[in-house]
């Protein structure tokens, strides 16, 4: 072997040092970090931001569905929300881990409480407020589904269940106005 051989083997030798090491790197980076993830039914959620999990249960016995949050990875989680007799649905702004939208499952038949909310907190579950009350369109059962635009965590659309189908919402702004689509 000549010499510029060798100088190529070696050039070729650091080249794939660098690019073996540059992987491990990343690989290694990505392990701590968990990337921002849309929420639905009954989903853990990490973000990035704070590293706040969030999970929904319903308990059968005391008839609950229940929102809670985990600012430790896990290891201990605090009730956020609670619905008597309803499953609870929830999205978290894949952008900001502190803004969730909750929504009940379906209604309270037993007490004739069929009026489904749309809750939004913005501070990590410490207080909700009301964004959307489904009850005053008619008969609704539920909601089946909650999620934000891919582009756009300010867009949010909803699908209800009704009586004979479904109805959908839109909104542009965060949860400020709703729009039927």
């Amino acid at each position: 072997m000549n010499k510029q051989e060798i100088t190529a083997i070696i050039f070729i030798l650091i080249i794939l040092i660098l690019i073996v090491g540059g992987i491990s790197y990343f690989l290694k980076s990505k392990k701590t970090e968990a990337p921002s993830v849309i929420i639905q039914n009954h989903q853990i959620v990490t973000s990035v931001q704070k590293s706040v999990l969030y999970k929904t249960d319903f308990n059968s016995e005391d008839l609950y569905g229940r929102l809670y949050k985990s600012e430790d990875e896990g290891r201990q989680w605090q009730e956020i929300l609670k619905q008597y007799k309803g499953k609870i649905i929830y999205a978290v702004d894949p952008k900001n881990s502190s803004i969730i939208y909750a929504g009940e499952v379906g209604g309270n038949m037993m007490s004739n409480d069929m009026d489904i909310d749309l809750v939004k907190s913005i501070d990590a579950g410490d207080n909700w407020t009301d964004i959307l009350k489904l009850g005053d369109v008619g008969e609704v059962f539920g909601i089946s589904s909650l999620m934000f635009d891919d582009n756009d965590s300010n867009i949010i659309r909803i699908t209800a269940k009704i009586q004979n189908g479904e109805i959908k919402y839109k909104s542009l702004d965060g949860g400020s106005t709703w729009i039927k689509e």
